[in-house]
């Protein structure tokens, strides 16, 4: 095989995997399912550790540490609308919390993922500084995402089990 070829393929893998991905989301449009609040900040906890891990091994550098927090207050503004974007409702014969994702949530990740695509072709570099500065954003900025998506679902649940 030759080896262009086969680096080419290799390309596509993320971009098939991301497919697959949003597929099996855009499939769950509109299904509910339940709602564990005492589950809402496991992937928040688990991915503030990846994150920090990340960042201690590759940190970024004087203003660099500027740039992540502005990624954190850009994807936190962006977890805040995403996570307003879910569905929560109180089962009225159980008494449960159930959520269902909405069409706009998932084209919403679709931006997201292009953006993301984006800004990686757009800093590929060799200079370590350079990567390691466009890894930290990134994680800073997924880690508001993903962080205050599941702040602002919490919230919400816990004031529709209040009223109901």
């Amino acid at each position: 095989m030759n080896p262009q070829h086969s680096q080419g393929l290799a390309a596509l893998i993320p971009y098939a995997v991301i497919a697959l991905v949003l597929a099996i989301r855009l499939r769950r449009v509109g299904k509910t399912r339940p709602l564990r609040l005492w589950a809402v900040w496991l992937l928040p906890a688990i991915y503030a550790v990846f994150a920090i891990g990340l960042l201690a091994t590759m940190p970024p550098h004087g203003v660099g540490w500027l740039w992540c927090a502005l990624a954190l207050a850009a994807g936190s503004a962006i977890g805040w609308q995403r996570g307003r974007m879910m569905r929560i409702v109180v089962d009225p014969a159980t008494g449960t919390l159930q959520q269902s994702q909405s069409l706009a949530g998932v084209l919403f990740l679709v931006a997201l993922v292009a953006a993301r695509s984006f800004l990686r072709q757009e800093t590929m570099t060799d200079a370590r500084h350079v990567t390691a500065l466009a890894t930290g954003v990134l994680v800073s900025f997924a880690l508001g995402v993903i962080a205050v998506q599941r702040l602002e679902m919490a919230i919400r649940a816990r004031r529709l089990l209040q009223a109901a």
